[in-house]
């Protein structure tokens, strides 16, 4: 009987006081001028008060998909906290090694006041955000 009570208590603590829940969050990102977004990384910033400012962000697969994480208490979570979420996509550094340029991307999505990019994560297992950027 303690140690159901002792697992019990534990199990409580390791969520930690007041930690948001996060959900899945996946979505493919492609760009007009067909150039491979692999490397890029979608960044999502929630605008709810109690949340304000805390960050989810997955890099971009060859495939164009992509899966958000986000830092909790130091912490990686797979997904995102509830609510509307301003949305920047940053390219990839460039290359030092001769490889391919990083993806031409409009210099406005990489800032989350001009991107005009917007998601609302809502508490469900099938978050998806497909995004399509116009040309550079």
């Amino acid at each position: 009987m303690r140690s159901i009570i002792v697992l019990g208590l534990l199990a409580i603590a390791g969520c930690g006081p007041g930690e948001p829940q996060v959900y899945p969050v996946s979505g493919t990102l492609k760009l007009a001028d067909r150039a491979s977004p692999l490397g890029c990384v979608v960044e999502l910033s929630s605008q709810a008060e109690a949340t304000k400012g805390m960050n989810a962000r997955g890099e971009v697969g060859a495939d164009g998909s992509f899966t958000l994480m986000t830092m909790i208490h130091g912490k990686e979570k797979v997904g995102a906290v509830v609510g509307t979420h301003k949305v920047v996509v940053i390219p990839p550094p460039a290359s030092s090694s001769g490889g391919p340029p990083p993806p031409a991307i409009a210099v406005k999505y990489i800032d989350y006041s001009t991107s005009g990019l917007t998601f609302e994560v809502k508490p469900s297992d099938t978050n998806t955000f497909p995004i399509t950027l116009t040309a550079k």
